[in-house]
């Protein structure tokens, strides 16, 4: 048997092809719903495998508001754009976390841990020190409970007692 190339088109023309989409979308100032554009980050994947220009163009859409924000999009996008080691993008997406409000959303901690997470990476891989201490004095502000209910057990200096029970 002769063996057939596979159909389809090949890596780089599809590459290409999907770049030209994520520009169409952006310059006919297309909305997406979150949950397609969290579907073509997870297509994207967070291995760097995907253009530089294509993830430019994701986080493009964005921060241009043609996606709701959510924690899991920041983090995706600081996931990917952490590949290029840009500084720049790391504080756009950063900054917009900050101020979007979703931070606070209840239900949010657990993306808004990994999204930040992403940030330190991508920081830390490009060399900013100052900016992963920001990026960590976040997690540790967002991480803090606010208010704790007292304990069942007592406050937390009660009497020493040496290990014995407590009547």
């Amino acid at each position: 048997r002769e063996l057939r190339p596979p159909r389809g088109p090949s890596e780089p023309a599809a590459a290409s092809l999907a770049l030209r989409v994520l520009q169409d979308l952006h310059a006919l100032a297309t909305p997406i719903a979150a949950a397609d554009f969290n579907r073509l980050l997870s297509r994207a994947g967070g291995s760097g495998s995907l253009m530089p220009e294509s993830r430019k163009a994701l986080w493009a859409l964005a921060r241009d508001g043609l996606v709701a924000p959510s924690c899991e999009t920041f983090g995706r996008l600081a996931e990917l754009l952490r590949f290029d080691k840009d500084p720049k993008a790391l504080t756009e997406v950063f900054t917009a976390l900050q101020t979007s409000g979703v931070l606070t959303e209840p239900g949010n901690a657990w993306h808004a841990l990994v999204a930040m997470t992403a940030l330190g990476h991508g920081y830390l891989a490009a060399g900013c020190v100052d900016e992963t201490e920001a990026v960590l004095r976040e997690i540790y502000k967002h991480a803090e409970p606010t208010a704790r209910p007292p304990s069942p057990w007592g406050p937390p200096d009660g009497p020493a007692t040496d290990g014995a029970p407590v009547a």
